[in-house]
């Protein structure tokens, strides 16, 4: 596999209740750290980027794999979810959805 690289940059302004952006090629976001861990909650947080990544490396192998399988695609959907509970993260559940 050819050496993939990427550059994601970071701003933060404030304490623990501020918020900052984060900025990639294709991605341009607030982030914020959420209100049940006393930040202002005013972005994304960082366990909504963690699935956020983790459904679209999946849904992008899934759409390689059909791919070279010769099936048709016209629309595939994923539904994740997860949580973190006693410092276990556990991704619960994905539902998939194809048309």
């Amino acid at each position: 596999m050819a050496e993939l690289k990427t550059n994601v940059n970071a701003v933060w302004n404030g304490g623990t209740t501020g918020n900052g952006i984060l900025k990639a090629a294709y991605l341009d976001t607030k982030i914020a750290i959420p209100t049940d861990l006393k930040g202002s909650g005013n972005g994304t947080d960082p366990k909504e980027l963690l699935v956020s990544s983790a459904t679209t490396c999946y849904i992008a192998t899934l759409t390689s794999i059909l791919e070279n399988k010769k099936l048709p695609i016209v629309e595939h959907t994923i539904n994740s979810e997860a949580t973190i509970t006693d410092n276990v993260f556990n991704y619960a559940q994905s539902t998939n959805r194809f048309i």
